[in-house]
């Protein structure tokens, strides 16, 4: 196939960049995990463009009893992160303001329901994590995981794209939540188009910033 029509049709799909890290963590250690990640890499669950905690208790409660009933595919149990320099420290993002520290990208409500199940603020069929110490639906036991992706968006442009790119078209976020999302893009895009030149033969240095 001609490379032009590959290049045509890569440009028409987009398609999604794959993880750089990938590693699957036993319920029971998930809180010790996430303390790991918040001391070595800075861990931030909430940035901006996430919704916030939206699902209510009761849909916290399903989804603990259907991972605890196993009807959750794999993409259901994946929490997904970013970190600017996670493969290379000497990565500079072009967005001062962007954070280096990990940032949950896809996957807050999955998370949220379950440390709310593990710290023993909801129950699961009437009970509680403690409820199912030494049985099989014990979640200590390692069948039971989540699973974790990190990515290394550079940029904050590239992050809002591919958050919008997994969540745009699907029903869990309402039109309003995407729209603001989208908001937060154009106004990365905006910002990049300011501080490029508009020609290579008319530059001049930038003023100094106070």
């Amino acid at each position: 196939m001609p490379k032009d029509i590959n290049q045509t049709l890569h440009e028409l799909i987009r398609p999604l960049p794959k993880a750089k890290y990938e590693v699957s963590v036993g319920v029971g250690s998930l809180q010790r995990t996430l303390e790991a990640f918040d001391r070595d890499y800075g861990l931030e669950l909430n940035p901006d463009f996430q919704r916030g905690h939206v699902w209510t208790q009761t849909q916290q409660t399903r989804y603990v009893e259907s991972l605890l009933r196993g009807a959750i595919a794999t993409t259901g149990l994946t929490i997904q992160f970013n970190h600017p320099a996670w493969d290379s420290i000497d990565v500079q993002s072009d967005d001062p303001a962007m954070p280096h520290r990990l940032q949950c990208v896809d996957g807050l409500q999955r998370l949220t329901a379950v440390l709310a199940f593990m710290n023993r603020q909801i129950k699961a069929f009437g009970m509680t994590v403690d409820d199912l110490v030494g049985t099989d639906f014990d979640v200590g036991r390692m069948n039971y995981r989540i699973f974790i992706a990190v990515h290394a968006f550079t940029t904050r442009k590239e992050l809002l794209r591919y958050y919008l790119d997994i969540n745009d078209g699907g029903t869990p976020h309402t039109q309003a939540e995407i729209d603001r999302v989208k908001q937060l893009l154009q106004d990365c895009e905006s910002k990049s188009l300011e501080n490029e030149p508009s020609s290579r033969n008319n530059w001049s240095a930038p003023a100094p910033r106070f």
